[in-house]
């Protein structure tokens, strides 16, 4: 029994001693990575693929345009202008209030006002609004697929500019976003329907 106990505590000895000794030999191995320059290849990568999805939203942005210029127009020219121009007075007030005012994200530096925010304001939105409102079905049985499809692509765009770092959450959560972009394309929606209304009045 007592040669049980000392081979017992032997073997507990042992398999400690090889625990630590693989935990020494982890942080000597991040060590070295550390020391070798890795981690700042590491940190310039992550920087260059930044800039590639940056470089990215730009191409969006003249691909929004290219389709708006290609695309059969289903919306008259002059709705196209009255709801882009609706879209970006939109947006701009909900950043004053939420981002400016209350802080709950941002575009690029923290604590900024910076000027690329313009290029996706003006860029982003009154573009893809025209997009979205031009291929709007008719068939109401499709129109909530249509939406739902839409609060997607408005969800991952959305990730991407995060992963740019050219927008950051402080107090907000993509889940809030996901859950607000239904109600944001139904506002654009019904403000079409109410510029034809308006415009049907002066007929």
């Amino acid at each position: 029994m007592g040669t049980f106990c000392i081979r017992f505590s032997e073997s507990k000895i042992e398999n400690e001693w090889r625990r630590n000794t693989v935990k020494r030999t982890f942080l000597d191995f991040r060590l070295n990575i550390n020391m070798s320059g890795l981690a700042p290849f590491c940190s310039n990568l992550w920087t260059k693929v930044a800039c590639l999805l940056m470089f990215l939203i730009l191409i969006s942005i003249a691909l929004f345009l290219t389709i708006i210029y290609l695309m059969p127009k289903r919306i008259t020219l002059v709705e196209m202008y009255i709801t882009s121009w609706f879209a970006l007075t939109f947006v701009l007030t909900v950043d004053i209030y939420l981002s400016y005012k209350l802080g709950l994200y941002g575009y690029f530096t923290k604590g900024t006002i910076h000027w690329k925010t313009l290029i996706i304001q003006f860029g982003v939105f009154p573009a893809y609004n025209a997009i979205f409102l031009n291929f709007f079905p008719t068939k109401k049985h499709h129109q909530a697929f249509y939406i739902l499809g839409h609060s997607v692509i408005c969800v991952v765009y959305e990730w991407i500019t995060i992963l740019t770092g050219a927008f950051h959450y402080n107090n907000w959560n993509i889940v809030y976003s996901a859950l607000l972009y239904p109600l944001i394309l139904l506002i654009l929606y019904w403000n079409l329907k109410l510029t034809r209304i308006l415009n049907s009045w002066q007929k």
